[in-house]
Formats: structure tokens, sequence, C-alpha cells
């Protein structure tokens, strides 16, 4: 049966008329969506500007289920693990998405720059759930932290994370 979602389950960032760094958590040697920068779950490096405070790079997932990368692939944690990004210190529009395109996920979690923007939230399969947040970055880098419901047996599964600097 075809699955239909509306905006906020879809897995489809929404565009915006300011420019937009899109990171789509992909396995290594998968191909990201087009216009998209590739997490392939590695450590913070300074070159690249992004990653992880440990390494994920085993903890991806691609299904298969959808022609798009964006929902179809995402990066998972059962613990609490921490993403950055470098960006200029101000204002930012943050949008999240979790799910998972071939099985029903319980209790996943996501904070933005501290404030909980995700909390236990359960997505059936091939649904996904969105939020977008607007935080203030005051240290240079934007942190995500995924996971850490308390539940035991869960998974987060981040799919992408999409940052608009606000003007």
């Amino acid at each position: 049966a075809e699955i239909v979602a509306g905006p906020g389950e879809d897995g489809v960032p929404h565009p915006s008329i300011y420019p937009t760094t899109l990171f789509n958590f992909v396995s290594p040697g998968a191909k990201p969506a087009p216009d998209a920068t590739p997490d392939h779950g590695l450590p913070w490096d300074d070159e690249r500007e992004y990653g992880w405070t440990r390494n994920l790079s085993k903890n991806h997932r691609n299904r298969n289920k959808r022609p798009d990368s964006l929902a179809d692939s995402f990066i998972y944690t059962r613990d609490t693990d921490t993403w950055e990004c470098a960006v200029k210190n101000g204002y930012f529009e943050v949008t999240v998405c979790v799910g998972d395109s071939g099985h029903d996920q319980v209790g996943q979690t996501v904070t933005v720059e501290g404030r909980p923007v995700i909390s236990s939230v359960r997505t059936k399969s091939g649904y996904f759930h969105e939020t977008t947040s607007r935080v203030r970055v005051a240290d240079g880098r934007l942190t995500v932290q995924i996971g850490g419901s308390g539940l035991p047996g869960t998974n987060t599964c981040l799919n992408w994370v999409q940052v608009v600097r606000m003007r």
C-alpha cells in the first residue's frame, strides 16, 4: 500500500528562501541526496567541520524502500550521541527528521543546542517526524544530540538535518 504522509511526516525537507545546508546521514558508499552533504557517522574533523563525538560509522541503515536517500537512510543510536557542525555565531532555523522507512521506531529523542525538540516520539514504518526550531549558537558549533529517551531497546534514527541561517 502506498504511504500518504503529511508534510511533517513525509521525510522531505521543506524549501527555504534563505541559504540552506542539508546533511544526509547515509552509509559509506551510498549515494547521498542531491544538494546534501553526506555524513557517514565519523567523528568530528577540523577540515570537514562536522562530525560526531564518537565513531558511529557502523550505525547506519539504508532501507532501499524509497527512491530518495534522505528518508531511506539514517544513522541511529541506542545511547546518547552528539553531532556538531561549524557555523558562524548567530540565529538558525534547524529542522531534524527521525524515522525509519522499514520499521516502526519508538522513543526517538533529539535536542538542538540543548533544547528538547523531539521527546520519545514513535514513528510508524515509512512515516517520519520532522520538527523545526530556532536556536542561537554562541560557540561556533551547532550541536544536535540524539537518543537518551531512557526507554530500553529504543533507537533514535536521524535521517537528515537542515540548517538555515536566519537574517
